[in-house]
């Protein structure tokens, strides 16, 4: 097997020469420019109360409303009128004191032949002799996905407040640009607090969970060399039910806002037989009942002194019929051989098993239930090379409610070695740092995971030829998950890295990843 070490990706482009039929002319990419601006832009001691701006071409207004914004903000509305080539800007009268205010466009402000739009222009002036001048700025991106967060609001609150963003608007503010990036620009000197909101309703406030929010510890001072890194979360909801709804003959997901306690128990109006199912998580559930002759069904829920009533209005559907299946039909010798049940099981008959193994009949291996009560697994090493098929009779499985299984037949293959990568991570951090090291392939999904503690090298074998991503997660209360923020407590989530390069792992190949997070 070949074996290399990733240190650094380098990338290649390669262009050549295209032929093109020549046109009427190069389309026109340029944005609108401001020829005149009555008052000047950057005045002080600014007492007008209407803004002409004169652009050197016609242009017309976009989702105006929505981009156009002040800061620190006005409470009450600019007008404005577009007439041929002018914007006209009327202000309020409740203007504040030697303050220095921002007007800022977005992208609302556009040529009427290409639709270019003007993104660097905004309009600063300031009530008093003083031009404030101090900036912040800052990168903001997701604390699990590592994604920049683009729309969001940055906004600065000269409060000592520990509740800024839900009760009290902010002085300045600025809309984070498509790669997290934002500026709060003009900036008086003083203490702020920065706080990051995805303000979904674009109120100025935090006004519900599903808003992510994020913040910097502490006060912090405007300067113009600072780059402030802002992560943002989103915190759990308060624990309720969210959805019930019926999937099939007796069957019926039930949706939670959050997760579950473990003090959660269901009771069944009339004494029904009924089966949880919590692979999906705690905050989803699969409810396996015998609905019996009634039109209804209803359970009850109790957890922390709260009773849900789950009222089920049965539809009609045809009965599940038990099914087994291969849990992962291609397997390799770090798999084990899994039947999954789409139904729950109450025990097992492995007399009712044929187990054969490279087209000969052999022994059956042991045969063991989850605790799940849906995975059935076989004790018997896997080899490559080697093909192993199941064949069972009704009576293998006993179904914990009603239903008779059929006889079948399950099959799992292997390929070759050399068909698969073999991955070595070698994680230089500080000693007693406990991280959670996770692999990813393209789809997002998660094919590996571990945790270790301190410096630490990490073999994974037979991973499918793919490109994939390697994260860490910090897991500094080391409960062998992540953790979100909290921010009314002032909890940042827990950090997470992103190693800087795609991992390309080729068949029979043998690559390392050296990362020192330290």
């Amino acid at each position: 097997m070949n074996r290399i070490i990733i240190f650094l990706g380098l990338s290649l482009l390669l262009s050549c020469a295209i032929e093109s039929v020549p046109t009427g002319g190069d389309k026109d990419i340029t944005p609108p420019e401001i020829t005149v601006a009555e008052p000047e832009n950057f005045q002080t001691n600014f007492k007008s109360r209407e803004i002409s701006i004169t652009f050197d071409e016609y242009v017309e207004l976009k989702s105006f409303s929505q981009q156009f914004s002040v800061s620190p903000p006005i409470s009450e509305k600019i007008d404005q009128n577009l007439k041929g080539k002018t914007l006209t800007l009327e202000l309020p009268d409740s203007l504040q004191e030697n303050t220095t205010y921002t007007l800022n466009f977005g992208n609302s402000i556009v040529d009427i032949t290409e639709g270019n739009p003007q993104t660097s222009f905004k309009y600063v002036f300031s009530t008093g002799p003083i031009l404030d001048s101090l900036k912040v700025q800052g990168l903001v991106h997701n604390a699990l996905s590592g994604k920049p967060v683009a729309g969001a609001l940055a906004m600065l609150f000269a409060t000592d407040e520990d509740s800024i963003g839900y009760k009290s608007k902010p002085q300045y503010y600025a809309v984070t640009q498509e790669d997290g990036s934002f500026s709060i620009e003009n900036v008086r000197d003083n203490r702020f607090q920065l706080l990051i909101v995805d303000d979904k309703d674009f109120n100025l406030l935090i006004t519900t969970n599903r808003e992510p929010r994020g913040f910097a510890d502490g006060f912090i001072k405007p300067g113009n060399d600072t780059l402030y890194n802002i992560r943002t979360f989103t915190e759990p909801n308060a624990l309720r039910l969210s959805q019930l709804k019926q999937t099939g003959f007796g069957l019926a997901k039930v949706y939670y806002s959050n997760h579950l306690p473990q003090d959660f128990r269901l009771t069944s109006a009339n004494n029904a037989p009924f089966f949880i199912d919590f692979r999906e998580g705690r905050d989803t559930l699969t409810l396996f009942y015998e609905k019996g002759t009634s039109d209804t069904s209803l359970f009850y829920a109790f957890y922390s002194d709260v009773i849900d009533t789950l009222f089920i209005r049965n539809a009609d559907f045809d009965p599940v019929k038990p099914k087994l299946s291969a849990q992962k039909p291609t397997v390799t010798p770090s798999d084990t051989l899994v039947l999954t049940s789409n139904i729950p099981i109450a025990s097992l008959d492995t007399s009712q098993v044929v187990f054969v193994k490279n087209k000969d009949t052999v022994a059956t291996p042991t045969i063991v239930l989850d605790s799940n009560r849906f995975d059935v697994y076989f004790d018997e090493p896997i080899t490559f090379g080697d093909q192993y098929a199941v064949h069972f009779y009704p009576g293998f499985i006993e179904p914990l409610l009603k239903g008779k299984l059929d006889t079948g037949s399950v099959t799992f293959s292997t390929k070759t070695e050399v068909d698969y990568a073999v991955y070595i991570i070698s994680l230089l951090q500080p000693e007693g740092q406990q991280s959670i090291v996770q692999l990813q392939d393209e789809k997002g999904n998660r094919v590996f995971q571990t945790i270790v503690i301190g410096k630490s090298t990490i073999q994974v074998p037979f991973l499918t030829p793919d490109t994939y991503t390697l994260r860490v997660i910090l897991d500094d209360n080391k409960n062998g998950k992540w953790d979100t923020g909290n921010y009314l407590e002032g909890q940042q989530p827990e950090r997470v890295l992103y190693y800087s390069e795609a991992i390309e792992l080729r068949a029979n190949w043998e690559i390392e990843t050296i990362w020192d997070i330290k």
